[in-house]
């Protein structure tokens, strides 16, 4: 998929594996809205981090590896 991004469509994609992040963030939370919470704050948490470091990034797209 970031391959096809990058290559076919010729987006600047800037890939960031941030699996442990999140893993992290939830371990020990049982309540579903908690969950959530945790997973949207760590989501916003990412993007300031990554669109600091790059020039003009204005979104971030969320996907699940299909890597096992």
């Amino acid at each position: 998929m970031i391959n096809a991004f990058r290559d076919h469509f010729k987006v600047p994609l800037v890939a960031v594996d941030a699996e442990t992040r999140f893993l992290d963030r939830l371990a020990g939370l049982t309540d579903p809205e908690a969950k959530r919470k945790a997973i949207g704050e760590e989501f916003i948490r990412v993007f300031e981090e990554q669109a600091a470091a790059l020039d003009g990034a204005r979104y971030l797209v969320q996907a699940r590896s299909t890597q096992t």
